[in-house]
């Protein structure tokens, strides 16, 4: 079903995405039906398609390896192999990736020092996907930003259909995923992050006044609600509390459009927490040792403040070059019943590849926050048609320096890959601000499909 969906929505690429390149004729001969650069779209819109079912490959084996595990090696000898035969990648997007492709190196070296369990192997895998993912997207998209925009556009309402079923699903046969979670297929926590990649794509299209884009947030913002992910809940309301204050500088009629729908999101979420017994022993009951004091308020950490503080101590005894990939797995296994992961990727890359590694994950990280916030403002200042993936990149970048502090994000594949694409889409985009000028080009909704 993958192939075929990803077929149907990027065959049409030749006919409606770009109908005004600059050379008809060199545009015919390097983007034709069939041809290498296409083909690499497709590969990327595949990832995309394979990544809205989240966790539901982990419930097929593989011998000793999950569906999970598998479509992730399957994923990166993919990427691997596009990259291969892409070639000539642009020399300014190799220094803004640099950081995190020192950051893959040095996980590489670790294993002289500390030969990686199966799962720091795992870890590794997803860290070295994402890096891919970002260099193969980010060449397409200063090669022709319009049609890796395009390709997503089309995509992205599949994916909308796809996860949002299963979450639909879960909740009629399961209700609320109470711990524990039995039942539901997709994982309610990890679904909530997805949920954020998809809400940066459809933010950046309401920031422009996209229509399509309502229903998609309206929806994915009821999905993470019901998916009683604090983490979620909290990153999602100021993703869109973002982007209405960005609107102030550039749209402000938009942003007194857009006030109050932050407003209804914000209280129906209270309101929720407030009143609903499930939610309010979710966010506020527990046991004294897993309680964190915020602003006066006691909120359940549901263990992780115990597994910061012995990751932390553990870290300390090895500092600066760490006890190799998956030896914090190991410490929390170690440690605590039924818990695998010490739900902060900083404190895991601090751990497991020590300041040197922890340093430059953080340099990537933020250069490329301000690289991305400082081109969509070019491109809104001047018009140019790239602010919208650019955007969209930011506030999913943003997303993610949050959600890693109390998650697990950086090993989910299901949310590495397409975070690579997003982004890679706009580093690579942010290459030609400048180049095409057209003002209200990013308003162009790309969004068509089932939700779209």
């Amino acid at each position: 079903m993958s192939v075929s969906l990803v077929g149907r929505s990027v065959m049409s690429l030749d006919a409606e995405a770009l109908r005004a390149p600059s050379s008809a004729e060199t545009f015919r001969a390097r983007w034709r039906p069939g041809g290498k650069v296409l083909n690499l779209h497709r590969l990327l819109g595949l990832l995309l398609i394979i990544s809205a079912f989240v966790g539901l490959p982990r419930r097929v084996n593989l011998g000793p390896i999950s569906g999970m595990g598998s479509l992730t090696i399957a994923e990166v000898v993919l990427l691997g192999a596009g990259i291969f035969v892409c070639g000539g990648y642009p020399k300014p997007l190799l220094v803004r990736i640099l950081p995190y492709w020192g950051f893959l190196f040095w996980a590489a070296a670790s294993a002289l020092w500390a030969v990686p369990d199966f799962g720091g192997i795992q870890n590794g895998v997803v860290y070295l996907m994402f890096g891919l993912a970002l260099l193969l997207a980010g060449t397409l998209a200063r090669r022709n930003a319009s049609l890796m925009e395009y390709l997503i556009g089309r995509i992205v309402p599949w994916m909308d259909w796809i996860a949002l079923t299963l979450v639909l699903r879960d909740l009629v046969a399961n209700g609320l995923p109470n711990d524990p979670e039995e039942g539901w297929l997709v994982g309610p926590r990890p679904l909530a992050v997805l949920g954020l990649v998809m809400l940066s794509w459809h933010l950046s299209s309401w920031y422009f006044d996209s229509r399509h884009s309502r229903l998609p947030i309206a929806l994915w913002l009821l999905a993470i609600l019901f998916s009683m992910s604090r983490t979620g809940i909290a990153v999602a309301l100021f993703l869109v509390a973002l982007v209405v204050i960005l609107q102030t500088r550039f749209r402000p009629s938009r942003a007194a459009l857009s006030a109050p729908a932050l407003l209804v999101a914000i209280s129906l979420t209270a309101a929720v927490v407030a009143y609903s017994t499930a939610f309010n022993d979710r966010f506020f009951a527990g046991a004294s040792t897993q309680m964190v004091d915020v602003a006066g308020v006691e909120i359940n950490t549901s263990g992780r403040i115990n597994m910061w503080r012995a990751t932390i101590e553990s870290a300390m005894q090895s500092p600066f070059i760490g006890h190799g990939l998956g030896s914090s797995q190991r410490l929390i296994e170690g440690l605590f019943v039924r818990m695998q992961h010490p739900h902060n990727d900083y404190l895991r890359i601090w751990h497991d590849l020590g300041a040197v590694g922890l340093v430059l994950v953080v340099t990537a990280l933020g250069s490329w926050v301000w690289i991305l916030f400082r081109a969509w403002y070019d491109a809104e200042k001047r018009g140019t048609r790239c602010a919208r993936v650019e955007l969209s990149g930011l506030l999913l970048l943003l997303a993610l320096v949050l959600v890693m502090v109390p998650d697990n994000a950086l090993i989910y594949p299901f949310i590495m890959g397409p975070a690579g694409i997003l982004i890679g889409t706009g580093l690579g985009a942010s290459l030609n601000s400048g180049r095409s000028p057209r003002r209200g080009a990013a308003a162009r909704p790309a969004g068509i499909g089932p939700l779209g």
